[in-house]
């Protein structure tokens, strides 16, 4: 074998070298892809869960939760006092802010679109609850978020502008 063939079978082998570092570079970088949308979602899915856990953990707040009675249509936002009125407020808020970052995922292409309609579901039932005037809270509040968010929700909900 000549020197010009060995440097032949050099390039044949570095080449082949190269594709498949190629090849383990893209598959490393769609798990690596995968691996953050999981850990967005989850990170979302937990701030979800901690929002909601305050009406488990916390006894007024729960009382609250029930006087205001999400569940079921038979809340009487009457009977709510004014600091109770404005924990409720700072809950929704809460709640608001989470789909707002689950909707900016969402825009950046972190969430596919199963998964926005899935939560524009969510979004939906939260806002049509039939005990307490969601739209007027909505109102004292969407000035504190993103305008193409603010869209959704207001197209979700029927609200308009």
């Amino acid at each position: 074998m000549s020197l010009q063939d060995l440097g032949a079978l050099g390039e044949l082998i570095g080449a082949v070298a190269v594709v498949a570092t190629l090849i383990y570079l893209a598959i490393q970088l769609r798990l690596n892809a995968q691996m953050n949308r999981a850990l967005i979602r989850q990170s979302l899915s937990d701030a979800l869960r901690s929002v909601s856990a305050a009406g488990i953990e916390d006894e007024s707040f729960s009382h609250l939760i029930y006087k205001v009675d999400l569940f079921s249509e038979g809340g009487d936002r009457g009977n709510l006092t004014d600091e109770e009125l404005s924990r409720f407020y700072r809950f929704v808020f809460q709640i608001f802010r989470v789909y707002e970052n689950i909707y900016l995922q969402y825009r950046e292409g972190l969430y596919d679109e199963p998964e926005w309609n899935r939560i524009r579901r969510s979004i939906n039932h939260f806002v049509g609850l039939p005990t307490v005037d969601m739209k007027a809270l909505w109102e004292r509040m969407k000035f504190a978020f993103d305008d193409a968010f603010v869209t959704q929700v207001n197209e979700i909900s029927g609200w308009g502008t």
